[in-house]
């Protein structure tokens, strides 16, 4: 062979393995059963004590967020906030009292007129009526604070999915483990299915999918890959506007 046939032979090769390298590994794509599961579960446990008073949601019921959805008889609550609103004027007052007397035996001490120990007495009741004013601003907080969690309201947009509790229900927040109520989100849905260890490994999280129901498309992303028994849980997410969507309805995922 001569040397402009080595050459050229070396050149070919080269080009050929330069070739094999630029192409694309190769392209796959799924199209998987499904079927649609809540987006996110999320328990709404009491904050306080209390006897239920009313429960105006149902499962399957749509709500806006901040909907009251439970309200607990709250008549000991409004009791104890306008207690506290009393208690804190109470100690309002003696507060202004307090500092009207700490000035004067300012004014006493500087014209030497009080005695050492007098004017440190009026230093000591001026703080304790400095403290006895704020320990009730945060009483009145606290029982503020309990007032408005006598009542649950929805925390953003969604769907009930249980209703665990009934109206004349006593619940004690201290004991009580169970939620009372459960919601999802509203607009987000998640299609599952089931899916063999070899094309668990093709997938990553966050990656881009397709949701279809019925004759609907739905842009995704893939949520989450856990092991179950014999494979594992393929979790796509997915926004929607479709208020005819539900619990286990069919679906497909197309991926990638």
């Amino acid at each position: 062979m001569s040397r402009g046939e080595l050459m050229a032979a070396v050149t070919m090769r080269t080009l050929f393995l330069s070739l094999l390298l630029s192409m694309p590994a190769q392209a796959w794509s799924a199209e998987l059963a499904a079927k649609l599961d809540w987006s996110k579960r999320v328990e709404l446990s009491p904050l306080v004590s209390g006897v239920v008073k009313a429960v105006n949601v149902e499962p399957g019921q749509h709500v806006d967020q901040g909907a009251l959805l439970l309200q607990f008889d709250d008549r000991l609550f409004k009791a104890r906030n306008a207690e506290a609103e009393a208690a804190l004027e109470h100690a309002r007052l003696l507060f202004q009292e307090a500092e009207r007397e700490q000035q004067r035996a300012d004014e006493l001490y500087d014209r030497t007129v009080l005695s050492n120990h007098e004017y440190e007495q009026s230093k000591v009741n001026f703080a304790a009526a400095s403290l006895a004013m704020r320990s009730a601003e945060l009483r009145l907080v606290e029982t503020t604070l309990d007032l408005e969690r006598s009542a649950i309201s929805a925390p953003f947009d969604a769907w009930v999915v249980e209703r665990l509790v009934e109206p004349g229900a006593s619940i004690v927040s201290e004991l009580q483990t169970a939620p009372l109520l459960v919601v999802t989100y509203a607009g987000r849905m998640r299609a599952v299915t089931k899916i063999e260890s070899s094309l668990a490994r093709k997938i990553e999280i966050g990656s881009s999918a397709t949701v279809v129901v019925g004759k609907q498309r739905y842009r995704a992303r893939v949520a989450s890959i856990g092991a179950v028994e014999g494979g594992h849980q393929l979790d796509v997410a997915f926004s929607h506007s479709n208020d005819h969507l539900y619990l286990g309805q069919k679906a497909k995922i197309i991926l990638p």
